[in-house]
């Protein structure tokens, strides 16, 4: 039987290019972080690299709007890099990084003193209403 080691050494083994391929990545995401503004960064978060494009994940449309309008100059520093020398685009993708429930204790929303009166009017009318069926 192989020790883990073992397995590790050996470099046509699917767990060895497994680890050299998220390595790579994590290598390329340091590359892309540095090329771009520290706080479109916390937004941005780098997905792939294949075939001269890069794919990133964005957080929201907001982020994605400002990202857009920063690929020119990301594209000019990401070309100084070897590693990124042959990029001839970079694609976006809208990824909510965490979707926001809203808390059971809210604040109950408060309705102008107009709709107040409409709504209970409306209350009012229709109970009035399912009395007259039960009735029938």
């Amino acid at each position: 039987m192989k020790t883990i080691t073992e397995i590790f050494k050996k470099n046509n083994s699917l767990i060895t290019k497994l680890i050299n391929k998220l390595k790579d990545s994590r290598d390329l995401e340091i590359i892309f972080r540095a090329a771009i503004d520290t706080n479109l960064a916390k937004h941005c978060h780098f997905a792939n690299y294949k075939n001269s494009e890069l794919t990133v994940i964005v957080t929201n449309t907001s982020w994605a709007t400002r990202f857009r309008y920063a690929i020119p100059d990301i594209l000019k520093q990401l070309r100084i890099q070897p590693e990124f020398k042959d990029i001839s685009r970079i694609r976006y993708t809208i990824t909510p990084s965490e979707i926001q429930i809203p808390n059971k204790k809210s604040k109950p929303i408060k309705l102008s003193s107009n709709n107040e009166i409409l709504w209970q009017e409306t209350i009012a009318d229709l109970k009035e209403k399912n009395k007259i069926r039960s009735q029938k």
